[in-house]
């Protein structure tokens, strides 16, 4: 797919509160799925999409890299995090419009978005849907080490990876059996945005013709390289060389 195809029509604020995106995006967008119908000349419906990531865990502190396991557990910090953006002016005035709810299965986020829906000051209008594909990024035999280990151990996939460079980051994993493989995260990773992009705006209704439907407000609870990966993707910036 060739994603420079993607109009600039969005563009994602960071909020006052820690931890939290706000992108807007005018509807009709890029043929990821079947546009919405509306009236000939209806103005455009703005859909909001909200994304935040998770608070600090014990793994963060530590420079443990998690991964998409999830052995790690929100600290003290991390809590506070969520508390102070379930508190924030900003997320108070969005949550009681909440439509839709997507969250990572991985339990810092799932634990994040409880905290973050507990403070929220008016009705949430939907329940959290666990989306698989909306986990952290795969970092196979990286994941519960180092970074200072993993930096050592293979610098140039290390320096790949911080460089954004999706070729260059390659983990090698060998199996039970013995057999090896070679994984592409970041690469990986960007197709799942795709992935998610589809689950998540097909949750938008069609809209009937001669009808025009108000502009919906969506929350996605997930880690911090599916936010980075929902704030290109969303947006249409390109992630690779020659696209």
């Amino acid at each position: 797919m060739n994603r420079s195809n993607f109009a600039h029509r969005s563009r994602p604020f960071l909020l006052s509160a820690p931890l939290f995106f706000l992108l807007y995006r005018l509807t009709p967008i890029a043929p990821l799925s079947t546009p919405p119908k509306k009236s000939v000349g209806a103005p455009p419906v703005r859909d909001r999409y909200l994304i935040h990531r998770h608070g600090e865990t014990d793994a963060n502190a530590a420079g443990i890299l998690q991964g998409s396991s999830d052995f790690s557990r929100l600290t003290v910090r991390g809590r506070r995090q969520a508390s102070d953006l379930a508190s924030s002016p900003a997320w108070n005035s969005l949550a009681p419009r909440l439509d839709r709810i997507f969250v990572s299965p991985l339990t810092r986020s799932r634990d994040t978005l409880a905290i973050v829906l507990g403070g929220t000051a008016g009705p949430a209008g939907a329940e959290p849907m666990v989306v698989g594909s909306l986990r952290e990024i795969d970092l196979y035999q990286w994941e519960g080490r180092s970074s200072a280990e993993i930096a050592a151990e293979d610098p140039e996939a290390f320096a790949a990876w911080k460089a954004g460079d999706a070729e260059g980051m390659v983990v090698r994993r060998v199996d039970g059996d013995g057999v090896a493989h070679r994984h592409y995260p970041l690469r990986e990773l960007w197709e799942r945005a795709e992935l998610n992009w589809k689950v998540i705006r097909g949750s938008v209704p069609d809209v009937a013709v001669g009808d025009v439907r108000e502009g919906t407000t969506t929350l996605i609870s997930v880690s911090g390289s599916v936010v980075r990966t929902c704030l290109d993707f969303f947006s249409g910036v390109p992630r690779f060389p020659g696209e």
